[in-house]
């Protein structure tokens, strides 16, 4: 713990085991008693406007439990998952079913957020666009292979055909 020396105002760290006992101030050499640090008081988020005037009366440290802090795993997951789809949308077969399954945690994200008040909303955004970058991708990526088969597949018909009118 942190506490402050009474005599030069020296900022001092000090292990918690030393509280109310004597100790000499590195700066000044002043011995004064560690003070006992105020106790911990955890409280779930619902009760904190109640607890809010008791906090003020006793002097202690209120520590908030709860989802005060959490992040939406569904928004992360979705995100790191559309990150890896984007990396492998050259890979049209194996890119299609990551998306689906993205989208899939996308859409759960998306519920939490709104039950939850925006929690994810910064996860949400981003891989969704990326999602969609790694979607039209792919789509386009099927699309060509699928045109140069057909061109080639039609270049092979023409050919065969010389070679059989050549060989009547």
């Amino acid at each position: 713990m942190n506490v402050v020396c009474p005599n030069c105002n020296a900022s001092l760290s000090v292990r918690d085991e030393y509280a109310g006992k004597t100790g000499k101030c590195k700066k000044c050499n002043e011995q004064f008693t560690v003070p006992v640090a105020p106790p911990v008081v955890v409280l779930d988020k619902a009760k904190k406007k109640k607890k809010k005037t008791q906090q003020q009366n006793n002097n202690q440290t209120v520590v908030y439990v709860g989802n005060q802090g959490t992040t939406n795993s569904f928004a992360l997951s979705s995100l790191i998952l559309a990150i890896v789809s984007l990396v492998l949308c050259w890979i049209p077969i194996v890119n299609i079913g990551l998306c689906l399954l993205t989208l899939v945690i996308l859409i759960v994200a998306v519920v939490i957020c709104v039950f939850k008040k925006g929690t994810g909303l910064g996860y949400i955004i981003p891989s969704a666009i990326l999602l969609l970058i790694s979607f039209a991708f792919s789509f386009a990526l099927i699309h060509t292979i699928g045109e140069v088969g057909k061109r080639s597949l039609k270049e092979f018909q023409e050919k065969d055909k010389i070679i059989n009118n050549m060989s009547k």
